[in-house]
């Protein structure tokens, strides 16, 4: 009798467990088997499994979609001021030229002014002027003049020398600013390509995955003689 009861026992464990393991394996097979060759309990079960699947991925892809376009919005706005930066270096470059320039031509119109004053220093002689002037404080005048002039021409060198270092020192900075964002818009673009590519991975296993619950229930239907609208009209699935 108690051989009786663990024999029937054990029966019963291998049944409980061929049918899990059959659902395991039926559960795998979905993705692969051809749905022309399953019953309609199949099919229901297929459909039920591929749509787990589906709802597994769901999460994932929509974290991956929204980091997606915020990737490809930095990557827009990183072109942007890539942009932005290389048309203002194109403007600076064109200022640094335009003070160069002007620097030269400034340059050589003071240096003839101080030729001309070194001449007529050479030939001036203050205390001669002085004594031999009729007002010795239009003398100092003119002096004081000579000297504010110098003092100003070398002013204006100064700081046409002083605005070109600058602009030449902004356009350095600009240039460094321009490439560092340059390393940060490849590495960008190119997660936001990788990423991109996983997307698409995604969208088309479960496009297939859709597409493969169609054809069970497809299935389905035909081995119930059944049309689609009279399946769902009956409270079907209509996924």
């Amino acid at each position: 009798m108690i051989r009786s009861i663990n024999l029937i026992f054990s029966i019963v464990v291998i049944c409980v467990l061929y049918l899990a393991f059959n659902r395991v394996v039926l559960a795998v097979d979905c993705l692969n088997i051809n749905p022309n060759t399953v019953s309609s309990g199949d099919a229901d079960f297929c459909m039920e499994e591929l749509e787990k699947i589906k709802s597994q991925y769901a999460p994932a892809q929509e974290k991956n979609k929204q980091d997606l376009a915020k990737l490809q919005a930095k990557v827009n706005d990183l072109n942007k001021r890539i942009t932005s930066m290389t048309i203002f270096l194109k403007n600076l470059e064109r200022d640094i030229s335009k003070r160069e320039k002007d620097s030269v031509y400034a340059q050589e119109i003071l240096g003839k002014k101080a030729v001309g004053q070194y001449i007529d220093i050479r030939l001036y002689d203050p205390v001669l002027s002085i004594l031999s002037a009729d007002d010795a404080l239009e003398v100092f005048r003119i002096i004081k003049i000579r000297e504010k002039v110098a003092d100003a021409d070398r002013k204006t060198i100064e700081k046409y020398s002083e605005e070109i270092i600058k602009l030449k020192s902004d356009k350095l900075n600009l240039e460094k600013n321009k490439a560092s964002l340059a390393v940060l818009q490849k590495q960008v673009s190119e997660d936001a390509k990788f990423l991109a590519g996983e997307v698409a991975k995604v969208e088309i296993y479960l496009a297939t995955l859709s597409a493969k619950q169609q054809s069970f229930l497809a299935q389905k239907l035909e081995s119930l003689g059944l049309s689609r609208s009279a399946y769902n009209m009956k409270g079907g699935c209509s996924s």
